[in-house]
Parts: structure tokens; C-alpha cells; sequence
């Protein structure tokens, strides 16, 4: 069964490329739609019907929507259909149906017997294809003769690994769940664990970096370079010295539904890569604060979203891109700000950011963003950090208890040498300051409600920033 792609779970993912927006529609409409990159998950047919039929409805506002669907349904009719009534909103389709195969149905079936002597049996066969003292080789062995692609099974048990492991394209490698150990032996010093190719996917592995026995190196679990189509969901990493998940100039990755815990550096890395999705998962750094490493980092990305993720003791960032999203995470204690760092046409929101270090948002040298509809409560700092940014909309946002420092940036949202901003809607209650906008100019703060416990419900030394109709400010 060589050149088999099979994986199970039933993802859509839509991603909404770009809008042409017409004139009539005021600047708020525009970053709203401008930025709006759109993923979302169905999980039968009539989920993705219903889903389809949402996007049909903005047809008429769509370019290019760009639409990827992997399901494991058996009859895919329905789909067919519900796809081709969007058909002319749609610019381009992936249709992926596959399927987690039985064991036997593997190409290669890799395992430990009791004497630690590790083996792949052929899937088609039952028979004994390479067997060794060493992990790693047996692995590659596998990999190796599936020049065209197939699946390799890893069942449960720790495998060593002193080599990396390198798969090619069109390959799936599955393991059992959590107790398929891929453990870097003591000392390696590895890159990476697995680097993979183009159209590949990772899934229900642990991995496990042994940072401690590690003299060298930044280690990193999944490393892809220069591919496309790659997926790595309900993996387990921990104790990675570097980076857990890596996509590096790649195109259309997926990290689905890992778990990370204990990254030296950063949990998820998406660097240089572009209409990528980092969704689902569940990240737990070490105190990261003043280290410049994130949890979650999109970087020089273009069209990627971050999406539904939970973080503890670490931040998200979007940094030095376009058209990227930051939309429904939950952030625990980070020790830096999350939001987005010299980017443009960005958007964030519907986050929510308890008991930062730092600020709860930031957006520094951005323009022609969107932070829309978030959470912070309990920031050391600011709630929302506007530095050095121009032509960016804040609005619909709660922020509570920010300022806990005393010190510094200190208001639910503060503008600082930020210029053509609006400000409008947000509810600021019980910080030391409820708005402030300083050294800056030109900004708009209108209807905003800074009536309950500010110390200072309204703090604005800028000459020509406009405030009016605050709520509690007096104005």
C-alpha cells in the first residue's frame, strides 16, 4: 500500500485569503474583514454543511476563500455537493479523505521485544522486514524503502533515538497514543528528532527531548523545511531542549491537538511560513519571562492563524507579519505580553490573558491592526500596550486590574507614540488608569466605559487626539 496517506479525525479548515473591500464600508469594517482569517472544525457532514452555508452567505464579500477538507467519512457525496454550491466563492480545494488503517494494514509495523531488541515487521506479510539493537535505524529503515510514500506504525513502548530520524514525502507515522516513547538518548545532542518532507503527517506520538542529559545543542522535536502539506497533531512533546514543533519556510502546515510541556526555547515555531494553522493545543512553558522565547510565535509568516489554544506561564505572538490571526487562546500567567510585534493587517481576538508579568496585549511598530473583542485581567503592566503603532483599531475589549506594578505602562489600554488609532467601545474597570494616551497624536477615544473602579478614569496629554462620549471620563 505504498503512497497510502492515512490519518483519522475529521479537521475542516477554511481559510479566508483575502477580501476586496468596497469602498462604502467605513475603516472599522474594513480591518474587521481585512484581517479576518477564518478557521473553524466541523465534525460530521451536516457540521460541515452548516459551515458552508455560513460562508455562502458571504459570498458576495469573498475573493478567494480557500477551503481544505480532510474527513474520515465514508460516503464524502454530501460534501461533494455542499462544496459544489460554494463553488464559485471558492478559489482553491483540497479535499483529503483519509483514514486511520488497521495495524495490519500498515506498510511497516515498528516494536521492542522483550530483550530490547527492536523490529518492523511488513504490514502486507506479517514477516520480519529489519530488526537491530538501534531505534533510530529501524525507523529509517522504514522510511528509507517508502521512497513513494506509505504508513509506519510505531507501537507502545520507548524508543531510543541517537540519530535523526528523517521521512520523506507522503509519508504517515503513527503511534499508539502517549505511552509511544520517542526519546532522545542521553548525550545525542540532536538537531532534531524527526525532520519530515511534503504531504506528512505525525500523529498520537510522545516525545520526549532529555534536556537535562544533553552536554549541547537546541534541540527540536518535529523540524520541517521547505515543505508543504504537513501535519503534526496529538503528539506529546516534553523536556525539549529548543523548539518542540518547528515549520520553517514551509506552506499549508498544520499543528493540531499536541501537547507541550517544558520547551527551552519555543514550544511552536512557524517561521517563514505561510496559510498555516497552530490550533487546539495545549502549551506549558517554564516562567519564560525576559527570555524573548514564546510559547506560540508566528514569524515573517503571512495567512496563519493561532486558534484556540491554552497556554500557561507563556505568551503568543505574531511578529513581522501580514494577514495573521490570534483569535479564541486562553494565555495563564504569562511572563511576556502576547499580541503582535511589527507586523500589519493583523487581527487578535476573542484571547483572553490572565495575571501577565507584563502587559496582557501589546502591539509595538504595527499598523493596520485589529485588537477586537479580548480579555485581560490582573497585568503587572498595561492591559493593552498601543506603542509605536499607527492606524490600528481597539475595540470591544474588557480590561480589569491592570497596573498591578505601579509603575510604567499602567491603564487598561494605554497609547504611547501612536498615532491615526481608534480606541472605541472598550469597558475599562479597575485600573490604576482606565485609558491613557501619551506622545502620540490623532487618535480617536470615543465610547468607551471607564466608569467602575479607575483610579484615573481618563489620562490624555496628546494635542490633537480626539475623546468624547467616555463613559465616566467626564468628556
Amino acid at each position: 500500500m505504498n503512497g497510502k496517506l492515512l490519518a483519522s479525525g475529521i479537521i475542516l479548515s477554511l481559510i479566508v485569503a483575502y477580501f476586496v473591500i468596497p469602498p462604502i464600508y467605513n475603516q472599522y469594517q474594513q480591518e474587521q474583514f481585512y484581517n479576518n482569517l477564518i478557521t473553524t472544525t466541523a465534525v460530521n457532514n451536516a457540521d460541515l454543511a452548516r459551515v458552508l452555508y455560513y460562508y455562502k452567505q458571504l459570498q458576495d464579500d469573498i475573493n478567494a476563500l480557500n477551503l481544505r477538507v480532510t474527513t474520515n467519512e465514508n460516503d464524502i457525496t454530501q460534501i461533494l455537493i455542499d462544496i459544489a454550491n460554494l463553488q464559485s466563492a471558492i478559489n482553491t480545494l483540497q479535499l483529503w479523505q483519509i483514514q486511520h488503517p488497521q495495524i495490519s494494514e500498515y506498510d511497516y509495523i515498528v516494536g521492542k521485544w522483550d530483550n530490547g531488541t527492536y523490529y518492523a515487521l511488513s504490514g502486507e506479510t506479517g514477516t520480519i522486514a529489519c530488526s537491530g539493537d538501534n531505534a533510530s535505524e529501524v525507523i529509517q529503515n522504514c522510511a528509507d524503502i517508502l521512497m513513494n510514500g506509505g504508513a509506519i506504525y510505531i507501537k507502545t513502548g520507548l524508543y531510543e533515538i541517537d540519530t535523526k530520524i528523517t521521512l520523506g514525502s507522503n509519508i504517515l507515522l503513527c503511534g499508539s497514543g502517549s505511552d509511544t516513547i520517542l526519546k532522545q538518548a542521553d548525550n545525542s545532542n540532536l538537531r532534531d528528532i524527526i525532520q519530515v518532507g511534503s504531504n506528512t503527517k505525525i500523529s498520537d506520538i510522545a516525545f520526549d527531548g532529555n534536556k537535562v542529559n544533553q552536554a549541547s545543542g537546541n534541540g527540536r522535536g518535529v523540524y520541517a523545511e521547505n515543505s508543504e502539506n504537513v501535519t503534526i497533531e496529538n503528539c506529546y512533546f516534553k523536556n525539549t531542549k529548543g523548539i518542540s514543533i518547528l515549520f520553517y519556510q514551509c506552506f499549508k502546515c498544520l499543528a493540531d491537538s499536541n501537547r507541550i510541556i517544558n520547551s527551552s526555547e519555543y514550544g511552536i515555531l512557524v517561521s517563514r511560513t505561510n496559510f498555516s494553522m497552530i490550533t487546539n493545543n495545549i502549551v506549558e512553558q517554564p516562567d519564560v519571562f525576559g527570555s524573548g522565547h514564546q510559547a506560540i510565535v508566528i514569524a515573517n509568516s503571512t495567512h496563519s492563524s493561532i486558534t484556540t489554544n491554552t497556554v500557561y506561564n507563556s505568551s503568543i505572538q505574531i511578529q513581522f507579519s501580514t494577514y495573521c490571526k490570534m483569535a479564541d487562546n486562553t494565555i495563564i500567567n504569562p511572563g511576556a505580553d502576547t499580541g503582535i510585534d511589527h507586523s500589519k493587517h493583523c487581527l487578535v481576538t476573542g484571547n483572553i490573558v490572565i495575571n501577565a508579568e507584563d502587559n496582557a496585549f501589546s502591539c509595538y511598530y504595527c499598523s493596520y491592526c485589529v485588537i477586537d473583542g479580548n480579555i485581560g485581567n490582573g497585568s503587572q503592566h498595561a492591559g493593552i500596550c498601543i506603542d509605536h503603532t499607527n492606524y490600528t483599531i481597539v475595540s470591544d475589549n474588557s480590561m480589569g486590574y491592570a497596573g498591578q506594578a505601579g509603575s510604567g505602562f499602567r491603564a487598561g489600554i494605554e497609547f504611547y507614540f501612536s498615532y491615526n488609532c481608534t480606541c472605541m467601545s472598550n469597558y475599562c474597570h479597575n485600573n490604576l488608569v482606565g485609558i491613557r494616551a501619551t506622545q502620540g497624536d490623532f487618535n480617536q477615544i470615543h465610547y468607551n466605559d471607564v466608569r467602575n473602579g479607575n483610579t484615573t478614569p481618563l489620562e490624555c496629554t496628546e494635542t490633537n487626539t480626539n475623546h468624547t462620549n467616555n463613559f465616566g471620563a467626564g468628556d
